[in-house]
């Protein structure tokens, strides 16, 4: 709950034209921990970067919507066997994952950047099952999933530079906001 809060406060300072490295060094000594401060500080939405890149973004949420057909088209396939209503469902399933990841996009939301490179990535192994049977359409389908993910962290980088991988990203062993 604190650092919702402080997210928030933090947040709005940023809207008032205060600079990431001011509202870090007005966190700290507060009730978080200096690496939470830090991960809020880097992860707070700049509207200028989502202007600036809302063209990758939107081609990327293109993308999503594209993945999001083609999921509804194998969920279809895969319950075909299956009676009643059963391939419905299976469709609207397998599109609604996409659909959610692309509406976390349109919102420039850092979580949903991460949760798609997160879940691709440990998806990846199960991938290549089947490679003996179909190795053409494993391999493309790889090679789309990969390319998905080098785009999606590609446009979480422009608009969230000071975020690495687990948090705010360090410089010989300190958090710096300044450039």
């Amino acid at each position: 709950m604190k650092a919702r809060k402080a997210k928030k406060e933090m947040q709005a300072l940023f809207e008032q034209g205060f600079n990431r490295e001011e509202i870090f060094e007005r966190f700290i000594g507060r009730d978080l921990p200096e690496k939470r401060v830090a991960s809020l500080v880097a992860s707070l939405k700049d509207d200028t970067l989502c202007q600036l890149y809302s063209g990758r973004n939107n081609f990327l949420i293109s993308v999503m919507f594209v993945h999001s057909i083609a999921a509804a088209f194998i969920g279809y396939i895969a319950g075909s066997d299956m009676e009643g209503q059963a391939p419905l469902w299976l469709a609207g399933i397998a599109a609604l994952i996409p659909l959610l990841f692309m509406f976390g996009f349109y919102k420039y939301n850092l979580g949903a950047y991460l949760a798609f490179v997160f879940l691709s990535l440990t998806q990846m192994p199960r991938s290549f099952e089947g490679f003996n049977d179909a190795p053409v359409v494993v391999a493309s389908g790889l090679l789309i999933t990969i390319g998905t993910v080098v785009l999606v962290w590609h446009v979480k980088s422009k608009l969230y530079p000071y975020f690495g991988v687990f948090g705010a990203k360090q410089q010989g062993g300190r958090f710096d906001f300044s450039s």
